[in-house]
């Protein structure tokens, strides 16, 4: 049966089962986009958490990265920066109760290292000495200042002491090794100064036969400083142990070539001494080194190294043999002093002058305080590389993500 009027030619039922589908279907829709529009109000508030986390905790930060970072194995963590109190104390003892001595301490005075980003490799906030010592300024490079502890006739122990303050950054240098120039870019004073293949600095020979033979063999093949940085690098940390002896110098760089091991400074030793075999300027530097595990600080020795770019200019890197760091420098351990190329100066760092004494120092921690942001160093010596995206690609992601969302919105309203 019809429905008298009707205008579209079907019964009572079929009309009003049609207009309830039709309503029905609507109130779905509506229903769908208010859930959608929830989900969407709750993606973007948690981005913005998230964000803001990312922004304000270091802690969230370092658990990301940790989600982001390669599975490496043997990779070693370090601060951004550190902060402390380290107190540095020296005795001096007759070496008998029958003689009194004579003694002459000198102690490089740390210097502010400025960085090229922000703000400082190490700054260094105060420094006291216990009893005051005099300070005296010696032409060694960048006009360091020492301090100079002096006595004639002393007939008992003397206990001296100097408090550093310092705060110190890691450094990591995004040195490409297609970015490294030659040695015919290195400029001639430097080379004179820190390269030349045939001028001894006290233990330092690179025209030693042996020497001479092992740089050439390691370093022969390759075009780029860069790479015969690296070449003599492995080697080392491949083929020598680090062994400490307490001689009060280092050995000669072909002693610890014919030993096959060596502390810090006996691997620095040999490691200029065949880089600048090679023509590379290479130098020594100095000052004190972090302990992570035992909580203590010691004397330590590294490597300076200037890269020249192959698009012109250059810059001096750190080499850490010993600790397994190329082109990196680490926020536990502050520099007191670099050698300038005069062996005697050279020489000189490693001996107090006098008669009739003993000397011995160690350090105390005071205070510490370091970064929970950290560095990842690989077994290569390089840092580990992350696919955390940086701050700004995550803020960038971030815009985006939000700029569809309401994009999104706004076309279904």
């Amino acid at each position: 049966m019809t429905r008298s009027g009707s205008k579209r030619g079907y019964d009572d039922s079929d009309y009003y089962e049609d207009d309830y589908d039709y309503y029905d279907k609507k109130k779905k829709r509506r229903s769908r986009r208010r859930a959608g529009d929830v989900i969407s109000t709750i993606v973007i508030i948690a981005i913005i958490v998230i964000l803001l986390l990312l922004v304000a905790d270091a802690g969230f930060r370092e658990a990301v990265k940790n989600i982001f970072t390669p599975d490496v194995e043997g990779y070693r963590e370090y601060p951004e920066w550190a902060v402390y109190d380290v107190q540095r104390v020296i005795t001096v003892t007759p070496q008998s109760s029958s003689f009194t001595m004579e003694y002459e301490i000198d102690i490089p005075k740390p210097e502010d290292i400025p960085n090229s980003t922000d703000p400082w490799l190490q700054d260094v906030r105060s420094i006291a000495t216990n009893p005051s010592a005099n300070e005296i300024k010696k032409g060694y490079p960048g006009n360091y200042t020492w301090f100079l502890w002096n006595e004639t006739d002393a007939s008992s122990q003397r206990s001296l002491s100097i408090t550093y303050s310092i705060r110190t950054e890691s450094a990591v240098w995004d040195l490409e090794p297609s970015d490294s120039g030659t040695v015919a870019d290195v400029p001639k004073w430097l080379a004179d100064k820190y390269g030349n293949r045939t001028k001894e600095e006290w233990k330092i020979l690179p025209a030693h036969s042996q020497i001479k033979s092992l740089s050439d063999q390691l370093t022969g093949g390759k075009i780029t400083i860069y790479d015969k940085l690296k070449a003599i690098f492995d080697y080392l940390n491949e083929n020598y142990d680090y062994v400490t002896a307490r001689t009060g110098e280092p050995k000669y760089c072909y002693e610890t070539y014919n030993l096959r091991s060596g502390d810090c400074d006996d691997q620095s030793v040999l490691f200029i001494s065949l880089a600048r075999a090679a023509g590379i300027p290479t130098w020594l530097e100095f000052g004190a080194l972090y302990n992570q595990k035992q909580n203590s600080w010691g004397g330590h020795a590294w490597v300076r190294a200037y890269i020249p770019y192959y698009y012109g200019g250059g810059h001096v890197f750190i080499i850490d043999i010993v600790n397994d760091h190329f082109l990196f420098r680490d926020a536990f351990k502050f520099s007191e002093w670099e050698s300038d190329g005069n062996g005697s100066h050279l020489e000189d760092y490693y001996h107090s002058t006098g008669r009739n004494f003993n000397y011995d120092e160690y350090y105390n921690t005071l205070s510490m305080e370091v970064s929970s942001d950290t560095i990842r160093i690989s077994e290569s010596g390089r840092p580990v590389e992350e696919t955390v995206p940086g701050f700004e690609g995550i803020v960038g992601v971030t815009a985006i993500l939000i700029a569809a969302v309401i994009l999104r919105r706004k076309k279904r309203s």
